[in-house]
């Protein structure tokens, strides 16, 4: 168990440590697909008190009714000289409807609202699934950017105002990239693309990682 959640502190903080370069973000939320139950990781960049992390978890269930199981909440760190942060597991079968592909982002925005910037990352979604959600969009209250590429979705969010209680994002059918390809930008550096093949690779590991974890845990 403890290398379970070395694993995923470890590979969640590589993560933001990559992102340093370009726009950190204040907590990620990692979506691993499950076809029954999909596992959900919260990282948070410093360290929260545990009633706090409990109570944004139980935040995101009462949303929309998500039922959630083997909530966990770790404080730790990498080594001896490292800051601890905090981190948080569940599983839960609602954050993805798995016949629309739709990525359940408004429970988990509304929830961790009081931090302006979140990236919420979807691995492991299965090659024929055939994506409908939000894209790009923004209103007075929120701004979601999105790259949608086969196996993974990723969501930048930046919290205008954190003076809402619900959001109702737009659905919207896109065209799926293949596997390894993003959207083409605009004088891209090349930091950046080395940032982006840094973080795919961790993605495409930690997906591996957390398939098979939820294979073990459905043999059990």
């Amino acid at each position: 168990m403890r290398f379970i959640k070395s694993f995923v502190l470890i590979s969640l903080l590589t993560i933001f440590a990559v992102a340093s370069f370009a726009q950190q973000p204040d907590v990620l939320v990692l979506i691993a697909y499950g076809s029954r139950m999909g596992q959900v990781a919260v990282s948070y960049t410093g360290v929260v008190p545990e009633a706090q992390v409990t109570k944004d978890i139980q935040n995101i269930a009462l949303s929309r009714d998500w039922k959630i199981a083997d909530a966990t909440v770790n404080t730790e760190s990498v080594d001896d000289k490292s800051s601890p942060t905090t981190s948080a597991t569940f599983y839960t079968a609602d954050a993805i409807d798995p016949e629309t592909g739709v990525v359940e982002l408004e429970p988990i925005i509304e929830s961790l609202k009081r931090f302006k910037n979140m990236q919420i990352i979807c691995i492991g979604m299965p090659a024929d699934l055939e994506y409908m959600g939000v894209t790009d969009f923004e209103n007075k209250y929120v701004k979601v950017e999105s790259s949608i590429s086969q196996g993974t979705y990723r969501y930048t969010v930046t919290v205008k105002d954190k003076g809402f209680d619900k959001l109702k994002l737009p659905r919207k059918k896109v065209d799926v990239l293949p596997e390894g390809e993003v959207p083409a930008e605009p004088e891209k550096s090349s930091a950046g693309r080395t940032i982006l093949i840094i973080a795919s690779a961790l993605l495409a590991a930690m997906a591996v990682y957390f398939l098979a974890l939820l294979a073990t845990k459905k043999k059990k």
